[in-house]
């Protein structure tokens, strides 16, 4: 296990910074539609419903991380989506693209679009990862967030990073600022400041952010580096909007009793320590919303 230096500066596009000037409250703008669940629903895919279908998927992903959560080792994981599962499922794009072109240009926004929308990628063991009960419900809720660091042809690498909460919620104006100067405060710019939450392996040892993790298959699909490197980006995104509270039921069922055996004691969350701990956190968006 390694730890490695992190930065959680978004890099804004040159498209970005010169329309910012032009109109300063561009970007803020964009953040606030985000909250809003103003996208008109398009016309279904035919996405997977097939509950059998699903449950196949998830152990197909349980199987290629030997039924072990991915971070804690914990055995009995669940299967979590990297890409929300109700936005495949309703094809909510619009608001994600357009956040993702603004930000990061029209290239990027096209490449991590094209993982999305192919059915050979999301609905596949390469849109999920195994984790145990509480990590999962932490990474739909934005609390944590996963970085790809690199692939080979056989091996992915992970870097977890428990997110810094905000100082906004959703139902907050954003000031007549730079979003820089509101990237600073909350500590998402030039001096990073990553938050803190304990969590702990089977062996005593805690979760902290900065460490990585290798993930191995030679037979199975990997998670998928794009979908991993959007959710990346989004998440951080979304750390200056609150996180997601609602779930869709699109994911595995969560039973609070499945983590005991990673967290030091009997009882579960005994030595498990959530700082700051706040149930009012909202979704990133309609487009983004970590219910998977």
């Amino acid at each position: 296990m390694n730890m490695a230096s992190s930065s959680q500066q978004i890099p804004f596009s040159k498209e970005v910074k010169q329309a910012h000037r032009r109109n300063p409250r561009l970007i803020e703008d964009a953040l606030r539609s985000l909250s809003q669940d103003q996208v008109e629903e398009e016309q279904t895919l035919d996405y997977i419903t097939d509950l059998d279908m699903r449950r196949d998927l998830f152990e197909e992903c349980k199987d290629r991380d030997d039924n072990r959560c991915i971070f804690s080792g914990a055995p009995d994981p669940e299967a979590a989506h990297i890409f929300p599962h109700a936005i495949l499922e309703k094809r909510k794009f619009e608001n994600i693209q357009r956040l993702l072109t603004m930000f990061w240009g029209f290239h990027e926004a096209r490449r991590w679009s094209q993982a999305y929308e192919s059915r050979n990628i999301a609905e596949s063991a390469r849109n999920l990862l195994s984790l145990t009960p509480t990590l999962h419900k932490w990474f739909d809720d934005a609390k944590m967030a996963i970085k790809p660091l690199r692939q080979t042809n056989d091996s992915i690498v992970l870097q977890i990073h428990w997110m810094k909460e905000t100082t906004f919620k959703p139902s907050d104006s954003l000031p007549r600022r730079s979003i820089n100067r509101i990237l600073e405060q909350e500590g998402l710019l030039d001096r990073p400041s990553w938050g803190s939450r304990r969590f702990f392996r089977p062996s005593g040892l805690p979760l902290m952010t900065g460490q990585t993790f290798t993930i191995t298959s030679e037979d199975s699909d990997l998670p998928d580096f794009d979908l991993l490197e959007l959710s990346w980006n989004l998440l951080r995104v979304g750390a200056l909007c609150g996180a997601a509270e609602e779930r869709d039921g699109g994911d595995e069922e969560q039973f609070p009793g499945g983590d005991a055996a990673e967290v030091p004691g009997s009882d579960w969350g005994e030595g498990l320590e959530m700082e700051g701990e706040d149930e009012a956190w909202d979704d990133v968006g309609a487009s983004f919303k970590r219910s998977r």
